[in-house]
């Protein structure tokens, strides 16, 4: 692609300053992905070209702690927010048929809104 751009905004409205029941911190982030279109190959043909796609992930963090943990972190993902339809890559293959140029292509599709919760703990 020629052009690969991303935001991130982290918010965190309650921190190590202010108490929360059973916490530390709380953080909210938003982040976009911008990709420009890419080639599938190296010919430059707009006709063998993935089109230009954004997604956008909303990530939630709460972290706490004890005497005998340091910090104990959930986070959840809600990736791809908005249910963007795109595929990242593919595959093109150019041939001779009948005297006809005939290109082939195959897509990978990307999955829609999805999710991931993880914990870490730090001792």
């Amino acid at each position: 692609p020629n052009l690969i751009a991303g935001f991130e905004c982290a918010f965190t409205p309650f921190n190590g300053n202010r108490k929360i029941p059973f916490g530390k911190d709380f953080e909210i982030a938003w982040m976009s992905r911008w990709i420009g279109r890419q080639f599938i190959d190296n010919r430059s043909d707009p006709a063998n070209a993935l089109a230009a796609y954004s997604f956008t992930n909303l990530r939630l963090r709460f972290t706490t702690g004890s005497k005998s943990l340091e910090a104990l972190e959930f986070t959840f993902l809600l990736q791809n927010l908005f249910n963007a339809q795109f595929s990242s890559n593919a595959w093109s293959y150019r041939y001779r048929y009948d005297g006809q140029t005939v290109m082939d292509q195959g897509f990978f599709p990307q999955a829609g809104r999805n999710y991931l919760m993880g914990v870490r703990i730090r001792f």
